[in-house]
C-alpha cells in the first residue's frame, strides 16, 4: 500500500488482530484442503485394495432388473461378436476401442465389472439401434474427465493465489505468557541458577524459539529493536531481522536483568531441561533467518536445544566459564546433546568463527551425528500440491480428448502413443541432466517438469483407449504420473535449498588458523588445545566433511574414509520413492491377479510357488516401505540410491524385453532381496566388503574405478600424542641409539624438527600420506 500510494503514505498500520486473523483463515483453508485431499486419496486406495483383492465385483443391477420397463431382455445371441462363457455366460465389452453393442433392435446395458478386468459385463434388452453412451466406459468417462478437469483447474488456481498472494509478515498478538516474559512478576536470582543448575540444562525448548520469535517481532515493531551502524537490518522485513548481536544488546541483557540476570533458558525453565539438540551458529546472521532454519530442521525427538545467545546469561561475566574450551557451556552442552544441528546463514561460513570450529572438532571427535540445517522452502506443500492438482487437470482433458476419438483407431492411437512416450523419455533425460549438473534453478527445470507430467498422462490415456480406463494398472498409473511429477518438484525445491546452504557453509571459510574470535585470548585457547591435541589437520578434516556431504555422523564418516567423497548425502530423492511407491504396490497386486488368480497369465507355475511367490512379494514391500521410513536422512539416502536395481529391471519389464514367470522369480528372489539387503545393512557395512568402496560409490553417482583419498585417521580426543625417542630426520640414515655431539652441525639442523629431541610421530605420518598423494 505505501508503495502504491507514493510519498504521501508514511507507514500502513494494521491491527494484530486482523492480520492474525487472515493468516489464521489462510492457514485454515490450506490444512482443511491438505486434509480433504488426503482422506478422498486415502479412501480411493482403501476400495481399490478391498475390490483387487477380495475380487469383488461392483454390480450396477441385476440381470433380472436390468432392462427397463416394457423391453424385454435378449439371450447371448444378441450380443455382437463379445460373449464369455464366465460367470454365468454374459456379454463383455465397453471399452473406449471396444463399446458395448447388441443386434439391430436391442440397446446394451452393464450389469458388473471387476476392477483388475478390461470390460464390462452386459445384457441386451429389447428396442434400439444396438448401441448405448451410457454402456461401459462411455457411461461415465465424460463426468470424471470434467470433473477432473474442474476440480484441478480449480484447485491449480488456488495453489497460485495462495502462494503469490500470501501475507508476507505473520504478527500475531502477544499472549499472557509472552507478557509475564517482558514484565516478570517473580525475580530469580541469575547467578546463583548459573552456578547450582548443570551447563547441561540451559537449554530452550522449540515453543521457546518460537515465543521468542514472536517477542522480538513486537520488539522491532514498537522501536526497542532498532538497526545500528553495524546492523542496518531492514525493520519491515521478517525474513532476516537484525543480526544475534543488535538482539542480545538492544533486547536479551534488558528483558533478562529485569528478570534478575539469568539466561534466557534459566529464564523461561529456572530448573533446567535436558540438552539433546546443540545449536551451532553464527552470531551476524539474522535471527529470523536463525529461528526458521532451527524450527525448520528441529529433530522429532529432541526437547532441549543449547543456544549459546539464550542459554549463556548474557548479564553476568561469563569470562571464567569459557576460560577453558573443555569446561565451557560449549562443551558440556555438546557432551550431553544426541546430535548437532550446523545453522548456515546468509553473512558467511559459521566456520569463519573459531568457537564453531571448535564445536564442529569436538562433535567430530565425539562421533556426534552433524546435521546441517536448511531453511524452510516457501509454500513447499502448496507447490507440491499444485503439480498434483495440475496434472489431475491434465489427465480430464486427456480423457475428453480421447473420448472422441472413434471405436476400432488402434493404429493410429498406438503410434501417437509410441510419440509421446518417447518425446517424455526426452524431457526426462533432460531433467536428469539439469539435476546431475545441480541447475535445479534454471526456469527451464519446472516447465519440464509439468511438460514431462502432461506427455505421460497423454501417454497412458492413449493406453488406456486401447485397453480399459477403469483397469487397476490404468488408474494406479494416472495417480503414480501425479506424484512421480510431485516428487520431481519436491526434489527441485529441496536441492535449490540446499545448494544455498552449502555455499553458505563454504563461503569464506580458510582453514582453522584464519577463524576469528571477538575475544582474541578465546582464539588463542582453543587453538593451544588443538595444538597440543596434535589434531589440527584432523579439525580441518571434520569441517571439510562436512562441507562436502552436509552433514557428518559416524556412518558416513567410515563411508567418506572407505568409498572417498560421495558429495551431498544428506537429501534423498523423492523421484525415486515415488518410482518404488508404484513398484511396491503394483507388484503384489500383479502377481496376485496374474499368478494366484490367472487373469492375465496362464498358470506357469504349481500352485504353491504362485503363494509363495505372492507372500515374498508381499513382505518384501512392506518391509522396505515400513524399514525406509523410519532410517535416518543418510540412510534414506543410500536406500534410495539402491533401487536403481529395481528401476533397471523394470524398465526390462516395461519395453517388453522380459515378462512372464521367470521375470517375476528374478525380482522376488533376486532383485528385491538384494535391495533389502544393501538398505539393511547400510552404506558404512556395504563399504567394507571387498568390492564395497566401488557399490557405494557406483549408486552415489561417481566414478567406482576412481582413487578415493587418502585416509586421514582422526585420533581418539582422550589419548594425546606420544613422542617417540629422538630420530634421525633422514629415514634411510640407521640410528644406532648413541648419544650424539650436540655441536654437531647436522644434530643441530636435526633440532629445527624436533620438539623436546623427539619428532613427533604424527609429522612422519603427515609426511607419508603427502607421499602417497603425490604417487598415486
Amino acid at each position: 500500500l505505501a508503495q502504491a500510494f507514493g510519498p504521501k503514505c508514511d507507514a500502513v498500520i494494521i491491527a494484530p488482530d486482523q492480520i492474525r486473523m487472515s493468516v489464521t483463515l489462510r492457514d485454515g483453508i490450506v490444512r482443511g484442503f491438505l486434509a480433504l485431499f488426503g482422506l478422498i486419496l486415502a479412501a480411493c486406495v482403501l476400495t481399490w485394495f478391498v475390490l483387487i483383492y477380495g475380487n469383488l465385483p461392483v454390480v450396477l443391477a441385476e440381470d433380472a432388473d436390468v432392462c427397463p420397463d416394457g423391453s424385454v431382455l435378449g439371450g447371448i445371441d444378441t450380443c455382437v461378436n463379445y460373449t464369455d462363457d464366465y460367470d454365468g455366460g454374459r456379454c463383455h465389452g465397453g471399452t473406449m476401442r471396444y463399446p458395448c453393442a447388441c443386434v439391430e433392435g436391442y440397446t446394451p446395458y452393464a450389469t458388473r465389472f471387476y476392477i483388475w478386468s478390461e470390460f464390462y459385463y452386459f445384457r441386451c434388452c429389447s428396442g434400439g439401434d444396438g448401441t448405448s453412451s451410457q454402456c461401459g466406459t462411455r457411461a461415465y468417462i465424460d463426468v470424471a474427465a470434467g470433473m477432473l478437469m474442474g476440480l484441478g483447474s480449480l484447485g491449480f488456481i488456488a495453489c497460485n493465489i495462495l502462494i503469490y498472494f500470501a501475507p508476507r509478515a505473520r504478527v500475531v498478538p502477544l499472549g499472557p505468557e509472552d507478557k509475564e516474559i517482558e514484565a516478570p512478576t517473580n525475580q530469580l536470582d541469575g547467578e546463583w541458577l548459573h552456578k547450582n543448575i548443570e551447563m547441561k540444562k540451559w537449554a530452550v525448548s522449540k515453543s521457546d524459539l518460537l515465543q521468542f520469535r514472536r517477542l522480538v517481532m513486537h520488539a522491532i515493531r514498537d522501536g526497542r529493536i532498532k538497526p545500528t551502524e553495524r546492523d542496518q537490518f531492514d525493520p519491515t522485513d521478517f525474513t532476516q531481522g537484525p543480526s544475534m548481536y543488535t538482539v542480545t544488546e538492544q533486547y536479551i541483557k534488558p528483558v533478562t536483568k529485569n528478570a534478575g540476570s539469568p539466561s534466557w533458558a534459566l529464564m523461561k525453565h529456572p530448573e533446567g531441561i535436558e540438552c539433546d539438540l546443540f545449536i551451532t551458529h553464527g552470531w551476524a546472521e539474522g535471527v529470523f533467518e536463525f529461528v526458521d532454519k532451527v524450527i525448520s530442521s528441529w529433530p522429532i525427538e529432541a526437547t532441549g536445544a543449547y543456544v549459546c545467545f539464550l542459554s549463556n546469561p548474557q548479564n553476568l561475566d561469563i569470562g571464567g566459564l569459557i576460560a577453558s574450551p573443555q569446561e565451557s557451556p560449549f562443551a558440556k552442552s555438546l557432551a550431553s546433546a544426541k546430535q548437532m544441528l550446523v545453522i548456515p546463514n546468509l553473512k558467511g561460513s559459521i566456520y569463519t568463527r573459531i568457537w564453531c570450529v571448535y564445536e564442529a572438532y569436538l562433535a567430530y571427535t565425539w562421533k556426534k551425528p552433524i546435521y546441517t540445517a536448511r531453511a524452510p522452502v516457501p509454500h513447499f506443500w502448496l507447490k507440491i500440491v499444485r503439480v498434483i492438482l495440475f496434472t489431475a487437470a491434465v489427465t480430464g482433458v486427456a480423457v475428453l480428448v480421447i473420448s472422441q476419438i472413434p471405436a476400432d483407431s488402434n493404429d493410429p492411437v498406438q503410434m501417437t502413443q509410441n510419440i509421446l512416450f518417447y518425446c517424455a523419455m526426452v524431457v526426462l533425460l533432460s531433467l536428469r541432466c539439469f539435476f546431475k549438473t545441480k541447475h535445479h534453478e534454471w526456469p527451464i527445470v519446472p516447465f519440464c517438469i509439468y511438460f514431462v507430467a502432461t506427455l505421460g498422462v497423454f501417454s497412458r490415456a492413449m493406453l488406456s483407449y486401447r485397453k480399459s480406463f477403469k483397469r487397476s494398472n490404468s488408474t494406479s498409473f494416472f495417480v503414480f504420473t501425479a506424484l512421480f511429477a510431485a516428487g520431481m518438484e519436491a526434489d527441485r525445491l529441496l536441492a535449490v535449498e540446499g545448494a544455498k546452504q552449502r555455499k553458505q557453509l563454504k563461503t569464506g571459510f580458510a582453514g582453522i588458523n584464519e577463524a576469528q574470535s571477538a575475544n582474541p585470548a578465546d582464539k588463542e585457547r582453543i587453538l593451544a588445545e588443538i595444538a597440543d591435541d596434535g589434531v589440527e589437520h584432523e579439525v580441518n578434516r571434520a569441517v571439510d566433511v562436512l562441507l562436502e556431504m552436509n552433514l557428518s555422523v559416524p556412518e558416513t564418516r567410515e563411508v567418506m574414509e572407505n568409498a572417498g567423497s560421495l558429495g551431498d548425502v544428506s537429501k534423498w530423492s523423492r523421484t525415486m520413492l515415488a518410482i518404488s511407491l508404484f513398484w511396491w504396490i503394483t507388484n503384489p497386486n500383479q502377481v496376485w491377479l496374474g499368478r494366484v488368480m490367472e487373469v492375465y497369465e496362464p498358470q506357469e507355475a504349481p500352485q504353491t510357488l504362485r503363494y509363495v511367490v505372492f507372500a515374498l512379494v508381499l513382505a518384501e514391500s512392506v518391509l522396505f516401505l515400513g524399514l525406509f521410513f523410519r532410517m535416518p536422512p543418510e540412510r534414506k539416502a543410500f536406500a534410495e540410491k539402491t533401487l536403481w536395481i529395481i528401476l533397471l529391471l523394470s524398465i526390462l519389464s516395461f519395453t517388453g524385453i522380459w515378462k512372464g514367470l521367470n521375470y517375476e522369480l528374478a525380482y522376488t528372489f533376486g532383485a528385491n532381496p538384494l535391495v533389502l539387503a544393501l538398505s539393511i545393512a547400510g552404506p558404512a557395512r556395504v563399504s567394507r566388503a571387498p568390492l564395497g568402496p566401488r557399490l557405494v560409490r557406483l549408486f552415489f553417482g561417481r566414478n567406482p574405478f576412481a582413487t578415493r583419498e587418502v585416509p586421514r585417521q582422526v585420533q581418539d580426543p582422550e589419548e594425546k600424542p606420544k613422542k617417540p625417542e629422538s630420530i634421525p630426520v633422514d629415514p634411510t640414515e640407521a640410528y644406532d641409539g648413541k648419544p650424539k655431539d650436540p655441536k654437531d652441525p647436522k644434530v643441530q639442523s636435526e633440532k629445527s624438527l624436533v620438539v623436546d629431541g623427539a619428532l613427533e610421530a604424527h609429522v612422519l605420518e603427515q609426511m607419508l600420506e603427502e607421499y602417497n598423494t603425490l604417487a598415486l
